[in-house]
Order: C-alpha cells, then structure tokens, then sequence
C-alpha cells in the first residue's frame, strides 16, 4: 500500500517542522510538501494533490475556512484535517462545513494525529479533539431546546398524539379539530423542527422527552 502524501499548512515554522518530523516518522505517511500561509497552502493542493491537506486556521492572507471553502468549490479531492490552536466554536461549524472530515488541536497527542491523518486518507469523517465534540453536542442541545420552544401548547399536544401511533382522523376527534386543522400543525411542526415525516417526529418526540420510557410490563404486552 502506497504512503499517505500530506501537504502541511501552518504559518509557525516551528511547529510546522516539528509536525512534519512526526509525521515523516509515523508508518505509512509521507509528507510532499509544506505551506506557510493560505495562499500558498492552496496553490499546493492543487499542484500536488496530496491526500490529506493538514491546515491551520488563522494564517497570513487567506486562513484555513476560505482554503477549505476553496477546495470544495473546486471539487478537489484533497481530504482536509483542521490542526488548530483553537477550539472556538465558529471555526469548528465553519471547517465541517466546508468539507473538513476533522478538526483536531494542537494538544492531542502525536500518535492521535498520525491516526487521523491515515483514517482521513481512508474517507473517514468526523475526526473531533473532545472539546470540539462536546461543543458540538452542546450546540446540538441547545438547538433541539430551541426547536421545542418554538412549539405551541397545541403542536406539542399534536406531537405527542401523533408520537404515540395515532393517525391524524383520531388526533383530531381526541383534540376536537379538524382534520385540515391537524395537517395545518403537521406542516407547522414540521417546519419549526426541522423534519419532513411521521417517522421523523416520533423519533424527535422520543428523544426530547415527550414520550415517558416504556416500562418492562408494557414493552411485553406490545411484544
């Protein structure tokens, strides 16, 4: 199997170097190449096309976001890892979505990032240092909090009755609408969550804590 080639893109020489002699020593990777700023990180993806583009994010000129965006736009199958001083929030959101597959920082450990360079090299996503993951989960908390919040008194009713398996005719008669009335909170609902099925709802209702835990004597009856 043919070495993994890296281009590295980080505006401090030294760490750049030292990231380098570890890399250079790690089974399997070969780095092709080095860049001091954004610019010039780009220009070298697109030369080189290495496998793995290890990008910082704040650099002289064009910083890590815009190169990523870039090499999306571009469809270039450089695969990018995020080697960062920061776990600020923003720069993780941004970097995912323009295509990084990781976004570690500079503490992990050395054997950490040689892993991630290998498995990002496989199309492996999702490679997170724990602060960006807990921040993400925390984000994520935080929107599905917002989401309920945005539910009137008689959407969460609607909710929970379409949670519980009924059909929109017997949501209606439990709730004294009309049919129409009960699509009309669907499509609401819907809208404000975030989903486009029945099945969807019922997952989002489930995990949010609408639904009570179903106890073993009810599991069995159902079974």
């Amino acid at each position: 199997m043919s070495a993994v080639r890296v281009v590295v893109a980080d505006d401090h020489p030294v760490f750049r170097a030292g990231l380098r002699s570890l890399l250079q020593s790690s089974p399997g990777v070969e780095v092709v190449g080095e860049a001091g700023d954004g610019s010039q990180a780009l220009a070298l993806a697109s030369e080189l096309v290495p496998d793995v583009l290890i990008l910082d994010i704040e650099m002289a000129g064009m910083n890590g976001i815009e190169v990523a965006r870039r090499l999306r736009e571009a469809g270039s199958p450089v695969r990018v890892l995020v080697l960062s001083a920061y776990d600020d929030e923003a720069y993780i959101l941004q970097a995912l979505a323009q295509g990084a597959a990781g976004y570690l920082t500079k503490e992990e450990a050395e054997e950490v990032v040689a892993e991630a360079v290998r498995a990002v090299a496989r199309g492996q996503e999702g490679w997170l240092s724990r602060s960006a993951t807990a921040k993400i989960v925390r984000i994520q908390r935080e929107q599905a909090r917002a989401g309920e919040r945005l539910l009137s008194d008689r959407e969460r009713e609607v909710l929970l009755l379409l949670a519980r398996g009924e059909g929109n005719k017997q949501i209606a008669r439990a709730l004294r609408v009309s049919a129409n009335t009960v699509k009309n909170h669907l499509a609401n609902i819907y809208a404000k969550l975030g989903i486009h099925s029945r099945v969807e709802a019922t997952l989002w209702a489930r995990d949010h804590g609408l639904l009570p835990p179903q106890s073993p004597s009810t599991r069995k009856a159902q079974s």
